[in-house]
């Protein structure tokens, strides 16, 4: 059988080794004259804070005091303030973000309840919005730019914060964050969603159905459908959104497990990260009961195909590259974007998948 935490932990030792060394796009994978850029790159950027979560759904798996006590001790730099983040959006990465809140919420970092406060107060009271209240830019001239990437970086941080503060105020603006990206960015005509408005002008959105987008909202939609509290008044309305992005995305499968960059465009290059991030959400659904035993073929083609993109030293393969409302924002623009070995966007992804399907293994 498949040791999927041995892959799980292969690719969070890739990115805090040598991850963040980009190597760009060849069309050939034995080409020796691939460029890479100088790296690696400081782990303060948002895609670890993926990874930091993904090592916490691992402790969580195994259940070890020994491996528990490693997700501390990566955590505790971060809780103490002491990583600094030269450009984020959201001040709660600089805590450890979903990772910290989610150990506070569980018990297993008492230490973090001052900081996991500090920066759920700072989205409430302070972080910059949009007219409708979304998370945006801190520029002042970019308030209505929002992008759907803010529901991983803002809802299970204030869900996971809210359930171990016992405070709902911050429960609340996490449902509502995610209800009004969804509302605004939802594309009628497929029931998936678009990525951003307002990058090209003000009030354009992007016509794209970009894997990693939906992927972004998968993730933050699962926390919230497997975290709520089951009489939770927003939990109807979210469970509905889960499931419906759930059913849209498997349509857009294709037959190796893989959705591609563009969801609606197979010509276009089967995307990892996105696709990670989807059957991530399709896995905890099976498990937690939200989607019956039928889903299981879709996550286990996922699980198989992903394989084909992985290295044994934890590399990856096909990871769009940093995108956000590429210019002139059409499909076309998203088709176009390259993808990366080893961008720093695939290591977390695939450790939450890889974990999920050790999850449904045990079950």
């Amino acid at each position: 059988m498949m040791n999927y935490l041995e892959i799980a932990i292969r690719a969070y030792n890739k990115h805090r080794e040598d991850g963040a060394y980009h190597r760009a796009f060849v069309p050939f994978f034995n080409m020796d004259n691939a460029p890479e850029l100088p790296g690696p790159a400081p782990l303060n950027n948002y895609p670890w804070i993926v990874t930091l979560h993904g090592l916490t759904r691992y402790a969580c798996t195994t259940q070890s005091e020994e491996d528990f006590d490693f997700v501390r001790s990566e955590l505790m730099p971060y809780v103490k303030e002491e990583i600094e983040f030269t450009n984020c959006n959201f001040k709660n990465y600089i805590c450890g973000g979903n990772a910290t809140a989610f150990m506070f919420m569980e018990g297993r970092l008492p230490e973090a309840m001052d900081v996991v406060r500090k920066y759920a107060d700072e989205l409430l009271y302070d972080a910059p919005r949009s007219k409708e209240g979304i998370y945006g830019k801190r520029q002042p001239d970019q308030l209505e730019k929002i992008w759907i990437d803010v529901a991983f970086a803002v809802c299970p941080f204030l869900l996971f914060a809210g359930l171990g503060l016992g405070e709902d105020k911050y429960i609340e603006e996490s449902c509502q964050q995610m209800i009004k990206m969804y509302d605004i960015l939802f594309d009628e005509n497929t029931s998936l969603l678009h990525q951003a408005r307002g990058f090209i002008n003000d009030d354009f959105i992007t016509e794209d159905c970009w894997s990693r987008g939906n992927g972004w909202a998968m993730y933050a939609l699962t926390e919230l459908a497997n975290y709520l509290p089951a009489d939770y008044p927003l939990r109807p309305q979210i469970e509905k959104m889960y499931k419906t992005l759930v059913d849209v995305c498997i349509k857009y499968q294709d037959n190796y497990g893989m959705w591609h960059q563009e969801m609606t465009c197979k010509e276009s290059f089967p995307e990892t990260s996105g696709t990670c991030l989807i059957a991530y959400g399709i896995g905890v659904g099976i498990e937690k009961g939200l989607l019956d035993q039928s889903y299981k073929e879709y996550f286990d083609r996922t699980v198989e195909g992903m394989q084909t993109y992985m290295s044994l030293d934890g590399s990856v393969f096909n990871c769009c590259k940093g995108c956000l409302a590429p210019p002139p924002g059409t499909k076309e623009a998203y088709i176009d974007k390259e993808w990366g070995l080893n961008d720093v966007h695939a290591f977390g992804t695939v450790m939450l998948l890889m974990i999920q399907a050790e999850r449904l293994n045990r079950a």
